[in-house]
């Protein structure tokens, strides 16, 4: 009775460290996944980055008054809305 009680003991004892091998190894995997998953992300976003910063080089060269106008007349509008908020909350 106590042998047939020890043996299912270490059966169960090995059974429950094969179940948390097994949970080890679907972590482990969910992380590595997760790590590919945002490197790959970020290296699309900076990509993404490149593409636009080269897109507003090109605009600015080939339209620069106009881009030198819209950069004055958005940091004017900032400028006094900020001014505005400041002014007003007094």
């Amino acid at each position: 009775m106590v042998e047939n009680l020890l043996h299912e003991t270490r059966q169960h004892i090995a059974d429950s460290d094969k179940q948390a091998e097994r949970v080890k190894e679907a972590f482990n995997d969910s992380v590595d996944d997760l790590v590919h998953k945002s490197k790959h992300a970020l290296k699309r976003a900076r990509i993404s980055a490149e593409d636009l910063a080269d897109d507003w080089t090109r605009t600015v060269r080939k339209y620069p008054l106009s881009s030198v106008s819209a950069g004055v007349v958005t940091g004017l509008l900032v400028g006094g809305l900020i001014g505005w908020l400041i002014g007003r909350s007094r």
